[in-house]
């Protein structure tokens, strides 16, 4: 089992779980099933940025 913690709003960061993404085929899946339920690229905005897009807590909330 794999858990990843990070303790909310304020901690998130550009490229958060960018090694985990690609290492792990099941975190690269759980990347593209919230792509698929959020209907926007949300695995690109944590692992590129732009930081000011993924500071919005519209798109914070998810990413975290």
């Amino acid at each position: 089992m794999i858990s990843v913690i990070f303790p909310g709003q304020g901690s998130q960061s550009v490229g958060m779980a960018k090694d985990l993404y690609n290492k792990f085929n099941t975190i690269r899946e759980l990347f593209e099933q919230a792509d698929e339920i959020l209907k926007i690229s949300i695995s690109k905005l944590i692992i590129e940025g732009p930081k000011e897009n993924l500071n919005l807590t519209e798109n914070t909330q998810p990413a975290i």
